[in-house]
């Protein structure tokens, strides 16, 4: 536990993705803060099986404080209808991102009240049914399952469901097991437009392998992530 504990600690002071030169000290990124509210959720479960209800409690308490303080303020601002995914703390600036993973944070616990309806705004704005993925590009195993986890949570089953189906559809026509998926427009066998779907990134990845067994399970009423 100790370990996953430092790992958190320090996240929560450095919550942003480093590869490479890819390095920014300033920079915040809702993708990684989302990821720090379920890292610290399956914390506390140890802590619970372990008895020791105390931390657990602790650090239930250190995820909403975090989510007031710092998620709120950084990815919601005043003057904007939705959140976004990137804020600077050296200038304030803002940067919009990639929807899916701001949507992720509809899983989390904590959000409630104007941050949630501004989600959900961005959530349905994006949305359709007539696109791969229900509209949502950039499709990797976390963004996407986290957000289906989040619209069951915040009651829009519907919405959950025909992405459920889009992603098993569309990553299987994809042929391949890879990291990412997006859609893309290319033309049928006599000429007409058509969104096809490709993989890109790592190949093979069990990211894919993971979209369709989560969402099989997920189909069959199973989460495997609560043990039923």
């Amino acid at each position: 536990v100790e370990p996953l504990e430092r790992y958190l600690t320090w996240a929560l002071d450095n919550p942003r993705w480093i590869l490479g030169t890819h390095n920014y000290p300033n920079e915040r990124d809702m993708d990684y803060c989302s990821n720090i509210l379920v890292d610290i959720t399956f914390l506390q479960k140890i802590y619970t099986e372990l008895g020791n209800t105390a931390k657990a409690e602790e650090w239930g308490s250190i995820a909403d404080e975090y989510y007031t303080e710092k998620i709120c303020k950084w990815f919601f601002p005043e003057n904007m209808n939705e959140p976004v995914e990137f804020y600077y703390t050296d200038s304030g600036a803002y940067k919009i991102g990639s929807h899916l993973r701001i949507l992720k944070i509809l899983n989390s616990s904590q959000i409630d009240g104007e941050y949630l309806q501004k989600t959900i705004t961005l959530a349905k704005r994006f949305y359709d049914p007539t696109k791969r993925f229900m509209g949502y590009d950039y499709v990797k195993y976390d963004e996407m399952q986290y957000t289906i986890y989040g619209f069951i949570r915040q009651g829009e089953t519907e919405m959950a469901a025909n992405c459920i189906q889009a992603t098993l559809r569309d990553v299987t026509e994809a042929g391949m097991l890879g990291e990412e998926y997006r859609g893309a427009m290319t033309k049928d066998a006599e000429g007409n437009d058509y969104e096809s779907v490709f993989c890109q990134g790592v190949r093979p990845s069990m990211f894919g392998a993971e979209l369709i067994i989560d969402n099989v399970w997920l189909l069959n009423g199973y989460y495997y992530h609560e043990g039923g």
